[in-house]
Parts: C-alpha cells; sequence; structure tokens
C-alpha cells in the first residue's frame, strides 16, 4: 500500500539521484569531495488518490567515492544505501539510487535520468524492507560506493530490482553544489 509516508521517502531518494551527479563529471566543474542540496517533489499515489510531496535532499560524497545523504521530507526521512550511474552523453546521464527508509520499513529504488547536471527525473520502485532479502542482497545495501553500469551490462542485483519492485510514482528535483 502507498502511503504519503511512501511518497515523501520517494522524494529523498530523487534527490540523493542528483547530488552525486558530480562523482562522474556531471556536466559540472566540482571534485570530490562535495556536497549537493536541493529541493523537489515526489508524486504517487497515497490510498487512490495522487499525492504531491516537497523533498530536501543532502548527498556528501568522500574523496573516495563513498555516499552518504538523505532525503527527508517533513515526516518522513530515507538514506541513501547504494548508488549507481552511467556514463553522460550529450549531457544526460542514466542514474539508479537505492534508499532505505529510516524505520527499515521500506525499500526505495529510483531509476531515472540527469540532464546537465541541474534536473534529474525519474520513476520511483518501491518493495517492503527484508534485511536478508534477495533483492536488497542483489542491491548490496549498505555499500555505498558510486558504482558505473553500462548500456550492455547492470549488475544482475539491480536488474532483478528493477524488474520486481512495484512502481509507485515518480520524481523530480534541482539542486546546486
Amino acid at each position: 500500500m502507498i502511503t504519503r509516508r511512501s511518497v515523501g521517502c520517494l522524494f529523498v531518494a530523487s534527490l540523493v539521484l542528483f547530488s552525486l551527479a558530480p562523482i562522474a563529471s556531471f556536466g559540472q566543474d566540482v571534485d570530490v569531495p562535495l556536497t549537493w542540496k536541493g529541493v523537489g517533489h515526489a508524486v504517487g499515489i497515497d490510498n487512490g488518490e495522487i499525492a504531491d510531496t516537497k523533498l530536501e535532499v543532502i548527498i556528501k560524497v568522500d574523496e573516495d567515492g563513498w555516499v552518504t545523504g538523505k532525503f527527508s521530507t517533513d515526516t518522513e526521512e530515507a538514506s541513501i544505501e547504494h548508488f549507481y550511474y552511467g556514463m553522460e552523453k550529450d549531457g544526460v546521464r542514466k542514474l539508479v539510487v537505492v534508499l532505505v527508509q529510516k524505520d527499515s520499513s521500506k525499500l526505495f529504488v529510483i531509476s531515472g535520468r540527469m540532464l546537465l547536471g541541474k534536473f534529474f527525473y525519474g520513476e520511483v520502485l518501491a518493495k517492503d524492507y527484508e534485511k536478508n532479502g534477495e533483492i536488497e542482497k542483489g542491491l548490496s545495501i549498505g555499500d555505498r560506493m558510486a558504482q558505473e553500469v553500462y548500456s550492455d551490462y547492470i549488475p544482475q542485483g539491480l536488474e532483478k530490482a528493477l524488474k520486481k519492485c512495484k512502481p509507485i510514482g515518480a520524481i523530480g528535483v534541482k539542486g546546486s553544489f
């Protein structure tokens, strides 16, 4: 069941994706370590109604590419647990951010694109979080290193998560370093 809380966590996840863009030269002249802060919105279905929630994001990347950060709303918070990025082509880069809700009840996967290092949009997928679940293990939950994906190769765990998690909404986020 999609709740306002779940939609709020989606917003947090979307912001994380946007902030990690500089790790792989997302069109910004920014080097690690870096901090990205932004705001945006998540839109999803909540009890049969469309819910639009404001989201605040803080993303930090250290010198070694280790990502920390959170997505938060007025009532909820989710932390970044894994991050995937593709090569930039013509100002567009594929991004996938994996988040776990603070109370460990939901796992979110945001699959989208970053435009010119300034705007991130994407689909939000979710499932109930299972500490030792197959999807969670496949996504290497807790390994917060940025991981590159290729057009002809996506890690099996990520591919499975993108197929098994349920779509619950979409996000749009803008921010700055």
